[in-house]
């Protein structure tokens, strides 16, 4: 038992160092703070979550952690990028990680300057994999396009992906893009305390399968009335219904539900 919770704390204690150091950069998604160069920035959202689904794996409760940091090549609008989700089974003996999906990627942001509610768009080589091998391997590689487009506190990201380079007869990308999506279509609004709730939802190749995913969060200072050095350290809620929320159980339809903590940009 004090191993679980020796392994449980050092994840936890490893995401939060990463991330309480990377909360004062946040920014915008596709412009970095121009007075302000750290090394990586926020990418994706990142989080660390409890909470129970329908998945055989976990053992329907779960814990789920996703980190995301992009890097700026020089000067330029060229980035690279990576993104990790993990899933941890809470109710097995020695709580193992079931799935680590693993998302590198590559760039370039197209700015518009000419539409205030036109942000820009998104041209990226994006590779997806769990990094295991034989019959629980799963990996596909996609190019793709995601246009972003602001009006205030409302936003809204739609997304097309090209899979490309399909592993000779694993048939994984034809499968993956059936069920996790080759369209995506997110939108999100942000209130005047920074309570952010946001939805995105993914439609497969078929037509016929796809996931939606609903976050709500909540800046600590909204609740606990402390100072703004928190604004970007959130409570969150997070749910998920559909297909593709981990590779390893990318066929399989789940719901699940989980709260914990997070960052924004």
């Amino acid at each position: 038992m004090i191993g679980r919770v020796k392994k449980y704390l050092i994840v936890t204690g490893v995401f939060v160092t990463i991330f309480c150091s990377l909360e004062v950069h946040a920014n915008s998604p596709l412009v970095p703070d121009p007075n302000d160069r750290p090394p990586l920035f926020l990418h994706r959202d990142n989080y660390l979550l409890v909470g129970g689904d329908t998945l055989g794996r976990s053992g329907n409760a779960v814990f789920k952690f996703q980190i995301s940091g992009k890097f700026q090549v020089l000067w330029s609008k060229l980035y690279i990028a990576y993104t990790q989700r993990s899933f941890m089974a809470l109710r097995q003996s020695s709580f193992p990680f079931y799935d680590h999906n693993f998302e590198p990627e590559i760039f370039y942001n197209l700015l518009e300057k000419n539409y205030h509610w036109f942000e820009g768009v998104q041209f990226g080589l994006n590779h997806q994999s769990n990094g295991k091998a034989g019959a629980d391997s799963r990996s596909w590689n996609r190019a793709y396009a995601k246009f972003y487009f602001e009006n205030g506190a409302f936003y809204f990201r739609p997304g097309i992906y090209i899979p490309f380079l399909d592993d000779a007869g694993t048939g994984h990308t034809e499968s993956l893009a059936k069920y996790m999506g080759v369209v995506s279509l997110e939108t999100g609004y942000r209130w005047k305390k920074n309570l952010e709730l946001s939805a995105i939802g993914k439609v497969g190749s078929g037509g016929n399968r796809g996931s939606i995913q609903v976050d709500f969060s909540a800046p600590f200072g909204f609740v606990d009335r402390i100072s703004k050095k928190h604004e970007y350290s959130r409570i969150w809620f997070q749910a998920w219904y559909g297909y593709g929320e981990s590779l390893i159980g990318f066929d399989q339809k789940n719901f699940s539900a989980a709260l914990g903590v997070g960052f924004r940009s």
